[in-house]
């Protein structure tokens, strides 16, 4: 290597003046590469190693995983028919002409028992309804999710999903995570989830007395397991006053704050509280 910066800066004396600047600058890399000093070069960033790690470890940290979307051979040939369910906003296409792909009547596609207990849980719509028993009857988180997206909503009717959701989560005796689940793969797949669901949580957060001490528990590790996903910023809690909290929003935060804590991954649990979000 000193041998061939010798012979190199040899070369460099013999150059016209106008090419010199730029030999300078080349022989000064070498230099310093031999030198092993390369906090000299000009474009050196000493974060770039830690930042990538960082990148690395929130895209393989555990419970990160890619989502598989069950398309149907049938569903490709027959996408200008019935439409392109799996692409948000796309469901109800046909050659041009907006139009809602024909769906079986609520009887005819779930079971009268299960009908009932929609009715028990207040859901007084058929739009209500059919989201309840899609996330009473899916096989998994996957599965619901892209039954959700097949129903292809809009407006009023697709920002009841989170509020459908959020209801039927607050009903379980213990905290369930395919609730979370079935969300962070929501707001993955458009914002629009994410705002929505923002709404609905900020519903609740407005009424907590309403709630028991365990429902309380319930919404927290819910809220904390988003959090952590990165499905939702901390900015989620701006609605709180935090000046004026009373005994349910200090059992709702310090429940939250304690989830997270736990957490594992170290840098994932600074990352939620030191990010900046619009």
């Amino acid at each position: 290597m000193k041998q061939f910066l010798l012979a190199t800066q040899k070369q460099f004396n013999l150059l016209p003046a106008e090419e010199n600047s730029r030999m300078k600058y080349m022989l000064s890399i070498l230099i310093n590469i031999k030198n092993n000093n390369i906090t000299k070069l000009s474009d050196f960033n000493p974060t770039q190693h830690e930042e990538l790690r960082k990148i690395l470890k929130s895209l393989i940290r555990k419970g990160n995983s890619v989502v598989t979307l069950q398309i149907k051979l049938d569903d490709l040939l027959n996408a200008e028919k019935n439409g392109k369910w799996w692409l948000v906003g796309s469901a109800w296409k046909n050659e041009g002409v907006t139009k809602k792909v024909e769906e079986k009547p609520l009887q005819e596609k779930y079971s009268a028992k299960l009908l009932e207990l929609a009715k028990k849980q207040r859901m007084n719509t058929d739009n209500r309804r059919n989201l309840f028993c899609i996330l009473m009857t899916a096989e998994d988180y996957h599965d619901a999710f892209e039954k959700l997206l097949r129903l292809g909503l809009k407006g009023q009717q697709e920002r009841e999903i989170p509020l459908v959701i959020v209801h039927c989560l607050l009903q379980e005796k213990n905290f369930n995570p395919y609730y979370a689940l079935v969300c962070d793969q929501l707001c993955l797949s458009d914002r629009r989830h994410q705002m929505t669901l923002q709404c609905a949580l900020w519903d609740r957060f407005r009424d907590l007395q309403s709630l028991s001490s365990y429902q309380i528990h319930i919404l927290a590790r819910f809220l904390a397991q988003l959090l952590i996903a990165g499905s939702l910023p901390i900015s989620v809690l701006k609605v709180v006053e935090f000046a004026e909290l009373d005994k349910y929003h200090i059992r709702l935060l310090r429940q939250t704050i304690l989830s997270i804590a736990n957490e594992e991954n170290i840098d994932r649990v600074k990352e939620i509280f030191l990010k900046k979000y619009d």
